[in-house]
């Protein structure tokens, strides 16, 4: 590994890069062998970046329908927007919170208050036909042991109501 500011051709020659590009350069160096544990804490970043784009393009859809809907009613400001969120809907609420406050800046929706129901799982039993709440996308069911259940609710992400004036 070279010194930051300096980059080898395919030729291998070395050859000397003026500050400001030799500073972007040294954070796409990559050590010819990782650390241990920098290729799993790479792909956790990754992910984790991947998981809020999901939650932003949710947000950024939600958020357009309601400024569609409050301009369709004449409204001037939206001022909350409510959703209901299941438990196994597969998105982090705060992740759809933070996303919201970038979503709504310098819209008709700035400042406005995002409130989320979080909606229970609740399944149905195939075998004894019983109804449970769980948590767990792999259930079984209390009173019977069974695992074979349908999902009946948990899995909502919707809006709710908006708040307009």
């Amino acid at each position: 590994m070279f010194p930051s500011g300096c980059v080898t051709g395919r030729d291998g020659s070395k050859k000397r890069l003026p500050d400001h590009e030799a500073r972007v350069c040294a954070f796409d160096e990559q050590p010819k062998k990782p650390a241990k544990g920098w290729i799993w804490s790479r792909r956790r970043e990754l992910l984790s970046s991947a998981r809020f784009m999901h939650e932003l393009g949710l947000m950024s859809e939600a958020v357009r329908m309601a400024l569609e809907a409050a301009s369709a009613q004449g409204a001037q400001r939206v001022t909350g927007i409510r959703l209901r969120v299941g438990t196994l809907s597969g998105v982090v609420p705060e992740a759809l919170q933070f996303a919201f406050d970038l979503v709504t800046a310098r819209t008709t929706a700035e400042g406005a208050r995002l409130e989320m129901e979080r909606i229970p799982a609740v399944w149905r039993c195939f075998a004894c036909r019983g109804e449970f709440q769980t948590d767990d996308p792999w259930p079984r069911c209390p009173a019977c042991g069974q695992t074979r259940a349908e999902l009946l609710q948990g899995r909502e992400l919707e809006i709710a109501s908006i708040e307009v004036m």
